[in-house]
């Protein structure tokens, strides 16, 4: 099994280029490279940040571990479920996801919020948020919450943040294109029914649900599990020790919140962004 892992990574496009180079340091893979051969014909959730994404990955390292009766997985070591976040950014979760797939042989999934462009994955999984609600959220997230970031203003805080929004909606629909499976998740439906969301995105990457791994799935990802694991770390999971003001990530942000925090004008420079980059102003998918 090892062997048949290795030497499918290893003859992969990107993989085999950069291993003739071997020699020229300047020739290391990248971040994406490494992203593109791990997703490419497996499973690749492209989310928009602020959408769900720790929800789900969570849950989903919860249920493979208890499908395949694998030990230890918590809020810290997903990637020992199956589930990678950073793989090409951290050698930990590297080994880990390469550890899940020679335990289990299944499938594995990759997260990012940027287009892989030479990757083709078996099932592509798709969340967004409607636009203000995601833009208060990550306003909190990338700058009132975190340390060295709480005087920025809104007003200067907006263009990073919609661009990065439409920046994923593009990826998403750029990779959309070469994949046959596609799962579309709505942060307000994702919320509102966590069992039925997470048995949608189950069932189109195994085809069939396990009612039981499902079960215990949610209970172990449970937001108050979550918040408890980090405050007994000492920092957010999602976040490196420091890098946040506050003790756990989850905001838990209200559906609507952003109608409420923004001013008439500050929408409408959202919505005229939104529109120039040709994303829609409502949260939908267009494709």
């Amino acid at each position: 099994m090892i062997k048949s892992i290795t030497k499918k990574f290893l003859s992969a496009p990107l993989i085999k280029r950069r291993l003739m180079r071997f020699y020229f340091p300047h020739e290391a893979l990248s971040k994406s490279e490494i992203e593109t051969c791990f997703a490419h014909n497996n499973v690749h959730f492209l989310s928009q940040r602020k959408s769900g994404t720790t929800l789900l990955c969570n849950a989903l390292a919860f249920y493979n571990a208890y499908r395949y009766g694998i030990d230890g997985v918590n809020f810290g070591n997903i990637e020992d479920g199956g589930i990678a976040r950073s793989v090409g950014q951290s050698k930990t979760v590297l080994k880990g996801l390469l550890r899940y797939q020679t335990v289990t042989g299944c499938k594995a999934l990759v997260h990012t919020h940027t287009n892989l462009p030479d990757c083709t994955p078996e099932v592509l999984i798709c969340s967004t948020r409607h636009p203000l609600d995601y833009t208060v959220s990550a306003y909190h997230f990338f700058y009132i919450n975190r340390n060295g970031g709480e005087n920025i203003s809104v007003d200067a805080a907006l263009p990073r943040i919609v661009n990065m929004f439409c920046d994923t909606h593009i990826a998403q629909r750029e990779t959309a294109k070469r994949t046959q499976k596609v799962v579309k998740l709505q942060y307000e439906v994702l919320i509102s029914d966590k069992e039925s969301s997470l048995r949608t995105v189950i069932k189109s990457i195994w085809d069939t649900c396990d009612e039981t791994a499902l079960s215990i799935a949610l209970e172990r990802s449970a937001v108050n599990k979550l918040k408890q694991f980090e405050v007994d770390q000492g920092h957010a999971t999602i976040a490196s020790k420091n890098a946040l003001t506050v003790k756990h990530f989850v905001r838990s942000g209200r559906v609507g919140e952003g109608k409420e925090f923004f001013s008439n004008i500050q929408i409408q420079v959202i919505n005229e962004m939104l529109n120039a980059a040709g994303v829609p102003t409502d949260g939908s998918f267009d494709f």
